[in-house]
């Protein structure tokens, strides 16, 4: 289901019976403005909120030399990637391996490190249909109040999201060789427990 954000924006004015919109710079017309203001944020925090197989990246990071930074004794500072939304775990996944984020770096005692993480994805094309899903609802919602003032929609949109949520996250976990059914206790995901074996062709590292 390959989307632009337009297009996504337009499955959000659906869900509230509102009409289409064209693009996001017509200056008179109110559904175009909401959501051009809450399209980015949306999409955003439905990305960090998971470990969407689409987004999923791995970088070895680099270093951060800096005479000025007091880290704990035998832990390194390492720079986040640019494109990094959400870090993940650092390889391999699962290994309970302690770290920290400290601002825009990783706190770790490894040299060097891999790093798992969630990317911002900008490009529609590239979104999961269970993430397309779960945006366009969240958009609804948030486009719901302004363009309809109509709250028991409103509540019907958020209880649509949860459901939404559910259905895209057990989606995402059944794509590899192990399946969880998902729940909220991130011990319980396949991509993270130490007791199930990971090969992503990156044994080597």
């Amino acid at each position: 289901m390959s989307q632009s954000p337009v297009g996504i924006c337009n499955l959000a004015l659906a869900l509230i019976g509102k009409e289409p919109i064209r693009n996001f710079t017509d200056e008179h017309n109110e559904r175009a403005r909401m959501c051009e203001r809450f399209y980015e944020a949306t999409r955003d925090r439905i990305l960090g909120a998971f470990d969407w197989g689409f987004a999923r990246k791995l970088a070895k990071l680099q270093k951060v030399v800096d005479p000025n930074l007091v880290i704990p004794t035998n832990w390194y500072a390492y720079q986040l990637p640019a494109d990094c939304k959400a870090p993940r775990d650092v390889h391999p996944p699962g290994n309970r391996q302690r770290w920290r984020i400290t601002g825009d770096m990783v706190l770790v005692p490894l040299d060097p490190v891999y790093l798992w993480y969630t990317a911002l994805v900008e490009d529609a094309s590239l979104f999961s249909d269970g993430f397309i899903d779960m945006l366009s609802i969240g958009l609804a919602e948030k486009l719901c109040m302004p363009l309809t003032h109509d709250k028991a929609l409103k509540h019907e949109l958020r209880n649509d999201f949860r459901e939404a949520e559910l259905n895209a996250h057990d989606d995402d976990a059944n794509a590899g060789s192990e399946y969880r059914e998902y729940d909220s206790n991130p011990n319980n995901d396949t991509f993270v427990n130490a007791d199930v074996a990971y090969d992503a062709g990156v044994s080597e590292l």
